[in-house]
């Protein structure tokens, strides 16, 4: 696993979501991966298959019945689809994934009975901290603005409804995209107690 968040570190340096993810068999690393999404322009650029695709070079073959696959986040449904179809016996992973994890956290796909094939062994939560700790950094600090110079950010209080249709675009993206509130809750109806307030920078 320590290897696996070496590979995580590697991927946040270059921009991606920090993880990482490498296969063993009888002891030894077979293959190692980490997320190249947007290097690769590829969604399916997990480190789970990314370690996986690495694997098959190196054994010439796309099953690896009795190795084991240590990944810093939980798998998501593509990658947990992945881990059994190459017949993999165990899985460990770090982080669990409350809105992607097909380990247990949303559904269990490991776990699910009418696949012909599961991993005999399934361990979550090993080194779960660090992995924790390297998404959190990743994503605050790709949520913080960027520095500007005042004169080239604006702010202006929002008229009703001339701007309804971009309060609404903000509101949903902070309250629905980002908080998670459900849609039908978000309420955006104009309340004449409240102060509306448009900032932005370079015409967005």
């Amino acid at each position: 696993m320590r290897e696996a968040l070496r590979l995580a570190d590697e991927a946040g340096a270059a921009g991606e979501v920090p993880i990482g993810a490498v296969l063993v068999v009888a002891g030894q690393i077979v293959g190692r991966g980490a997320n190249c999404v947007i290097r690769d322009g590829d969604t399916t650029a997990h480190a789970e298959v990314v370690a996986l695709r690495d694997t098959f070079r190196a054994i010439n073959n796309y099953r690896v019945p009795g190795a084991t696959i240590y990944t810093t986040v939980e798998p998501c449904a593509m990658c947990a689809g992945a881990i059994i179809h190459a017949r993999l016996s165990r899985v460990v992973w770090g982080a669990p994934d409350p809105k992607f994890g097909a380990a247990g956290s949303v559904i269990n796909l490991f776990a699910e009975p009418r696949l012909n094939h599961h991993a005999r062994i399934v361990v979550g939560g090993v080194l779960a901290a660090e992995s924790a700790l390297r998404l959190k950094s990743f994503f605050v600090s790709r949520r913080k603005p960027p520095a500007m110079m005042s004169s080239e950010f604006k702010v202006k209080t929002a008229s009703w409804p001339d701007d309804m249709a971009t309060l609404k675009a903000i509101r949903f993206e902070v309250f629905v995209e980002e908080q998670q509130v459900p849609a039908e809750s978000e309420i955006d109806a104009y309340d004449p107690l409240s102060i509306h307030a448009i900032a932005w920078s370079n015409g967005q």
